[in-house]
């Protein structure tokens, strides 16, 4: 297998047996990692995403209800 060009994003085109693939010319150990689930991230983003949908729920009320137009503005 002898390489026969090489591309612009310097990639090695290889002939193998009336096939062509490319082979990347470096991968670090960091882009192979695992991404491991984590509960915290998890949570944070659930709650993120409940006090917005409580946000949007009660704008149309916070003019009626002081103590709602208090929530609103600290969400």
């Amino acid at each position: 297998m002898e390489p026969v060009s090489k591309t612009p994003d310097g990639q090695t085109l290889i002939e193998t047996h009336r096939h062509c693939k490319f082979i990347e010319a470096s991968v670090s150990l960091s882009e192979k990692t695992i991404r491991r689930w984590d509960p915290y991230f998890c949570n944070l983003k659930f709650v993120l995403i409940f006090l917005v949908i409580l946000g949007h729920l009660i704008e149309k009320h916070i003019y009626v209800n002081h103590y709602l137009y208090i929530i609103y503005t600290v969400i």
